[in-house]
């Protein structure tokens, strides 16, 4: 029988109280005087496990003991109960303390999903536990049970937040955490929390909320500030500011960073579809503990670096989100392994010539096999940018500098500083920005730099070319040819489909006073396609304009497109050609196969 900790008809007794408590009225279980102490969640900051409702079943798998139960998240006033479904995992090995993993599954998802992570932290000599998350779970397939608030709506704070589906998430969050400590065989000074998207909020969340209960987190693309740069900030924003306001004040993980006390990484995706680079500054610079971060350029959802989830080192992506999830646990949980390198900046940026010149400092115990420096155009929306990779040189030890170059002198740009060190582990600075106006920078030094796509193989230090991250026309696919044109690269578009391409910049193109697009194509199947100049508000509103191209014939052809050719879709608002322009986009229909290659700004003729 698996060592279980259950309650005393006591928990039982005062559950209309901690419902009382839960409201506000009073904070009888507090902790200190902190955010957590004035939220709906002071009854739950304590120490006390959850009461077991039902064991559901215990086995061993290979090294590992697997349970499954449901334990009592809260009981409501009418009397009815909030049932929560979690898996907990152990090594099967008896032993002394060991230390402990909570994970926190993604938005969508359910204990399940992320049960290969508990498995797997286990047969790596871990106590690890997981629990489905209303309100950010699978309400149709999780196993909980019980009342998910008053709408289906996760944003709605008034008349009571309580009755926000998220609250029970957070709860369960809280409660899983507590009964994972309250286990036998954990040290309970020595507990880690981890997850990915809304499961890097969760993490960041559980961390703040029980301060030095935890010892160590690693969140991954999702944290606080939701009001700072997300996909929900226009949703929040549309409840009205008394709602936006209790929002933010209860369910907002960064309300609660301040009080983080746990050694904690930030991995994030430098173009995430959901939590943008300054909500992930934002929680950052709210943290006052040991802390660390990554940014992985040129993706969403995805870690494209040594150490993350694309390579080059193996990584079964349903056990971790990053392959150094694990050193990071294991050396502030068994204190196994040297610590993480750090990238600081303590030089200011310079002029350079015709650029910029950015220095950052790398802090490590091993050696660093790369640094490098990527730079973005501080104008454009930040979930259509292309990060621009700079190789660095090396000044003193530890010490790496690369130069920005500066093509519009009156606009910002956005940098951070990468490095990885032999053990295959990333880190990198803060996102920094500089304005070239005051290192003397004036319109005398512009320059006129057309605009070209590259067209080749991604990889994570050049991808250009993506399908939306939304997941419209999902119909067909894309792939990338060697010598196809010319002894040049192509890409083909085959099905109904479409490919964005990112990095334009909309500003230069009107500056520059180009007059369109040209590109080589030819259409094997006979069918034409569309063009899409697309723009992004902070809102994440798009505009769109576009062009029907008819086939450009089996053989290669030239395609000229003037900007006069663009039509401006439904509810689209001018300028086609602003700083808010960077993403081109190519529709093929059902039955196409597309070839293109050779893609640039064409000038305006004399």
């Amino acid at each position: 029988m698996s060592p279980l900790i259950t309650l005393s008809v006591a928990y039982v007794l005062i559950k209309r109280l901690r419902y009382i408590a839960s409201l506000g009225i009073i904070g009888l279980l507090a902790v200190g005087a902190r955010a957590g102490e004035h939220s709906i969640f002071a009854p739950y900051l304590g120490d006390e496990a959850p009461q077991i409702l039902e064991t559901i079943e215990t086995q061993k798998e290979d090294s590992i003991e697997i349970t499954r139960l449901r334990f009592l998240n809260r009981t409501l006033p009418d009397n009815s109960i909030v049932s929560i479904y979690g898996i907990l995992a152990r090594p099967a090995e008896k032993s002394a303390r060991r230390p402990a993993i909570l994970v926190c599954h993604g938005g969508g998802a359910m204990a399940d999903h992320v049960e290969p992570a508990v498995k797997h932290w286990a047969s790596m000599g871990y106590v690890a536990f997981c629990q489905d998350e209303p309100g950010i779970a699978d309400s149709k397939k999780m196993r909980s049970t019980g009342y998910w608030g008053q709408d289906r709506n996760p944003w709605r704070c008034k008349p009571d937040p309580t009755r926000n589906q998220l609250y029970d998430g957070i709860l369960a969050a809280l409660n899983g955490f507590n009964l994972l400590r309250a286990q036998p065989d954990v040290d309970p000074d020595r507990i880690g929390v981890t997850g990915g998207s809304w499961g890097g909020y969760m993490t960041t969340m559980v961390s703040g909320l029980k301060r030095d209960r935890v010892k160590a987190a690693f969140a991954v693309y999702g944290g606080g500030f939701y009001d700072h740069g997300t996909v929900c900030q226009d949703a929040l924003a549309r409840r009205g500011t008394e709602n936006r306001a209790l929002w933010l004040k209860h369910f907002d993980a960064g309300n609660f960073a301040g009080d983080i006390t746990a050694s904690y990484f930030f991995a994030a995706a430098a173009c995430d579809w959901f939590f943008w680079p300054p909500s992930v500054q934002a929680t950052l610079d709210k943290i006052h503990s040991d802390k660390n971060l990554v940014f992985s350029p040129n993706t969403s959802h995805a870690l494209a670096f040594p150490g993350g989830n694309t390579g080059p080192t193996p990584v079964d992506s349903r056990a971790h989100r990053a392959m150094q999830e694990i050193a990071w646990m294991d050396h502030h949980l068994k204190g196994e392994g040297k610590p993480f390198p750090i990238c600081s900046v303590a030089e200011k940026p310079i002029r350079d010539g015709a650029g910029i010149r950015v220095t950052f400092q790398v802090t490590s115990p091993v050696p660093v096999t790369a640094a490098t420096v990527w730079y973005s155009y501080g104008e454009t929306p930040w979930r259509t940018r292309h990060w621009k990779k700079l190789e660095c040189r090396a000044s003193t030890a530890g010490s790496y500098y690369a130069t920005l170059p500066v093509e519009e002198p009156d606009q910002p740009l956005d940098w951070f500083g990468l490095a990885t060190d032999d053990r295959k582990i990333s880190v990198s600075t803060s996102l920094l920005r500089v304005d070239p106006p005051a290192l003397g920078f004036t319109d005398a030094d512009r320059r006129t730099v057309l605009w070209t796509a590259s067209v080749h193989a991604p990889g994570f230090d050049s991808r250009l070319w993506h399908p939306p991250y939304d997941g419209s026309y999902r119909g067909g696919r894309f792939r990338f040819h060697r010598g196809a044109f010319n002894g040049q690269p192509a890409i083909e578009i085959t099905g109904q489909y479409a490919l964005d391409c990112f990095g334009l910049r909309g500003l230069s193109l009107a500056r520059d006073r180009s007059a369109g697009l040209s590109f080589w194509a030819r259409s094997p199947s006979g069918t034409g396609f569309t063009v899409q100049l697309v723009n992004e508000e902070t809102d994440a509103v798009y505009h769109v304009w576009e062009v029907n191209q008819p086939p450009p014939g089996q053989d290669w052809k030239e395609v000229r497109i003037h900007w006069s050719d663009f039509r401006p879709g439904p509810h689209a608002k001018p300028p086609m050609l602003s700083e808010k322009t960077a993403k081109l986009r190519i529709i093929t229909p059902a039955g196409a196969d597309l070839f293109f290659s050779q893609i640039s700004a064409i000038t305006v003729e004399p």
